[in-house]
């Protein structure tokens, strides 16, 4: 999956950068022909496709932030906050499918031992309507804050 990724976003000519820019502005319109039509002032979507990662392993999990990808390519305001907390019992990834590829391999791995990361969701808005976001983020937030558990504090570690 990953090289397929890489291979997508690979070199490109200057003609072929402006092609796939006016298809991605063209795309845009119509998202936000769509979301206009439905009325949508913001949407709440999921953040990552797993919990906080450990140290390191982003690089392998950057598919994980999916979600993420098409609202900043569309250049929409987005922001993103904590809403609950892993608990021990979802300390497992389970892909859809039955993969047994790396992406899948480093999920699971990083799920291991997740109790207690924080998991967000992202709320995207309309061009231009930042304060929209923001308060869609208060109310997400007031919402969720007073029954979210404070976050584990692990024991420093010596140098």
């Amino acid at each position: 999956r990953k090289a397929a990724l890489v291979e997508v976003a690979g070199e490109k000519s200057a003609h072929v950068y402006w092609l796939e820019t006016v298809a991605r502005d063209k795309l845009k319109a119509r998202v936000l022909s769509a979301l206009a039509t439905a009325g949508v002032d913001v949407l709440l979507c999921p953040a990552l496709g797993v919990p906080a990662v450990p140290h390191g392993m982003s690089r392998l999990l950057a598919q994980a932030c999916s979600y993420t990808f098409v609202y900043n390519n569309l250049n929409l305001p987005a922001g993103t906050l904590a809403t609950t907390r892993v608990q021990a019992h979802e300390e497992a990834y389970a892909p859809t499918r039955d993969r047994q590829d790396a992406f899948c391999e480093a999920a699971r791995e990083a799920c291991q031992g997740s109790a207690g990361l924080p998991v967000s969701v992202q709320v995207v808005g309309m061009p231009w309507r930042d304060e929209m976001v923001l308060g869609a983020m208060r109310a997400v937030e007031r919402s969720v804050g007073a029954t979210l558990p404070p976050a584990p504090h692990p024991p420093l570690e010596s140098a």
